[in-house]
């Protein structure tokens, strides 16, 4: 079998025309869909059809739009704004205005054509636009592509971009205003909001959205809108019945629902709606919004009651079908409110917990022990106060669940990830910080030999006045590294010769320790310094045995850094510390 490579140079000394190199290759999945697709030359035995199905495919890779591409992305953006305008100005023209205004107003009719115009081009792009099949491969063949677009979504696209306005315009004599026409060539047009089901599933624009926000709010936001929608369109669906019962924009020809909430509520005042008449559109639709909100929302106030045998059969299925809709909305609802909820059940829970904690203290203000001085006496309140302080803050901040929080805690998404991309995240992550301990940066160790450290370090969220012995670790983790994250802290340390305290202050952006740790835990430097935290501080810290074992796998690291900092740190006798937001 020939190589790829081979019929590659063979095509381009055969076709010097064809280009090898695309702008839009340029995007990692671009390539993956070629090299997909370069597949075929495989099942072809004869070197002439190998030539040829790769002769296709770069020539259809000219040709194909890929959704990466920033244009097009851009492209995607301005149509979802304008089908989800139309999604709402196209009912209210044909059921509350009666597609008069579109029909025979100039500026409507120069705006129509214009918007046709734009889902047209739109049109074209979708013969040029690839996708992915069931078996998760990019089909970028471009007959594939236009046989596709034709048999599923080019009819009623091509039906939704009939210019009819233009048509009424131009021989309006001839058609005068037949109602039935009029009406449905409106209806078509709704047909090109079946459009946004694609733009939903394949943009990448909507993707980008969907992950790069809170899933939470998305679908808070997708329910409000389908709310508003939902109503919207039963305002106008129900204007149009009486508007199809009426004959005309005058309602008083004909007994239907608005006149018989005028007959109901007359003699009108000049504050109340006046529905009646082309001019009063907005007050119509305000009266129907009224009635489609009661009807979705279940309320029924009466005020708004059907008034023929048409009226009561569609009155029926509307509100089956709004019954339907508020079901399937309260149900996701409850769930993103259930979401939000669960942060602040677990806070009211490890309140209580709280609670009962302090009620089980048994002492109150105690300096004395069985008539003898106690050495370290305990405020109760003082510890009462910072136990609620603690765990108020940290349900305001990180929402942990703990003072000591692991990878998985801070990002339980990592764990189901494939090895690569948990290698690659957690790398992302704290390379930031490793790069400025010249022992563990990426100039000396790789992606897997950071990730395994990474996969060891454990987030410290620490109340004010906490303080932690850094010889023996947080909650028996041993020696390590402190990068303050967020927070103050002051190290003590006691020197002999001085016959003092030395006291150093670590703010925001600093590590700590990263000559100690490299220290034996015989060494005289290692034993004495203490970590007082003055504020609610997060710290993240990088255990002394992964690091270790990262230096006894990498030499280079040892030899190139490590060992240098470990007899700076030997001679001066002081910690080496370093700002990783100079």
């Amino acid at each position: 079998m020939t190589d790829l490579e081979d019929i590659l140079d063979e095509i381009g000394s055969q076709r010097p025309g064809i280009s090898f190199v695309n702008p839009s290759l340029s995007n990692r999945d671009a390539q993956i869909a070629v090299a997909q697709n370069f597949v075929e030359w495989k099942h072809h035995r004869n070197r002439h059809n190998q030539i040829n199905a790769c002769e296709r495919i770069l020539r259809d890779i000219d040709k194909v739009i890929f959704p990466y591409q920033v244009w097009i992305q851009r492209w995607d953006t301005f149509m979802l704004f304008l089908i989800v305008m139309y999604m709402l100005i196209l009912p209210y023209q044909i059921g509350v205005e009666g597609l008069h205004y579109i029909t025979f107003s100039l500026p409507w009719v120069v705006v129509n054509t214009c918007v046709n115009s734009i889902f047209f081009v739109d049109s074209m792009f979708y013969f040029r636009r690839p996708y992915i099949n069931s078996n998760g491969k990019w089909v970028i063949d471009l007959r594939t592509i236009r046989k596709r677009y034709l048999r599923t979504m080019f009819i009623p696209d091509m039906l939704s971009i009939v210019p009819y306005d233009l048509i009424y315009w131009f021989y309006e004599e001839l058609l005068g205003t037949q109602k039935a026409v009029i009406l449905a060539f409106g209806i078509l047009k709704l047909l090109r909001l079946l459009r946004i089901r694609s733009l939903t599933q394949e943009s990448q624009v909507v993707i980008n959205i969907r992950l790069k926000h809170n899933s939470r709010y998305i679908r808070l936001a997708k329910f409000s809108f389908l709310i508003i929608l939902m109503s919207h369109m039963l305002a106008c669906f129900w204007c149009w019945i009486a508007y199809i019962e009426n004959g005309s924009l005058s309602f008083g020809e004909s007994h239907n629902w608005i006149s018989g909430w005028v007959d109901d509520n007359e003699p009108l005042s000049e504050k109340s709606l006046h529905p009646y008449g082309l001019s009063n559109h907005t007050d119509r639709y305000v009266l129907a919004l009224f009635w489609g909100i009661q009807t979705v929302t279940s309320i029924g106030y009466g005020n708004i009651v059907p008034q023929t045998v048409t009226e009561f059969w569609i009155a029926c299925f509307l509100q089956l079908l709004a019954g339907i809709f508020w079901s399937y909305f309260l149900g996701g609802l409850l769930n993103v409110v259930a979401g939000f909820d669960e942060r602040l059940e677990f806070f009211g829970e490890r309140s209580d917990d709280a609670t009962d904690l302090i009620r089980g203290f048994q002492i109150d203000n105690e300096d004395t022990n069985m008539g003898r001085t106690t050495l370290f006496p305990i405020e109760k309140k003082d510890v009462t106060r910072r136990i609620r302080k603690y765990i108020y803050t940290q349900h305001r901040g990180s929402g942990a669940q703990g003072c000591v929080i692991t990878l998985d805690d801070m990002f339980p998404v990592i764990k189901t990830l494939p090895p690569m991309l948990q290698e690659q995240s957690c790398v992302l992550l704290f390379r930031g910080y490793f790069n400025f301990i010249p022992y563990l940066s990426s100039y000396y160790l790789g992606t897997r030999a950071q990730a395994q450290i990474v996969k060891q370090c454990v987030q410290l969220e620490l109340p004010a006045g906490e303080t932690i012995e850094m010889d023996s670790g947080p909650e028996g983790l041993g020696r390590g590294i402190y990068i303050m994250q967020i927070g103050c802290a002051v190290s003590r340390v006691w020197e002999d010769k001085k016959y003092r305290w030395k006291r150093s202050l670590f703010v925001t952006g600093t590590m700590i320790g990263m000559g100690k740790v490299l220290l034996e835990d015989t060494h005289d430097d290692v034993t004495g310094t203490r970590l007082f935290f003055m504020t609610h501080s997060k710290v993240l810290f990088v255990p002394r045995t992964a690091i270790l074992t990262a230096l006894e796998k990498n030499p280079e690291a040892w030899k190139g850094s490590g060992r240098w900092i470990y007899a700076r740190t030997v001679l001066s006798k002081s910690d080496v510390t370093q700002a990783y937001n100079e």
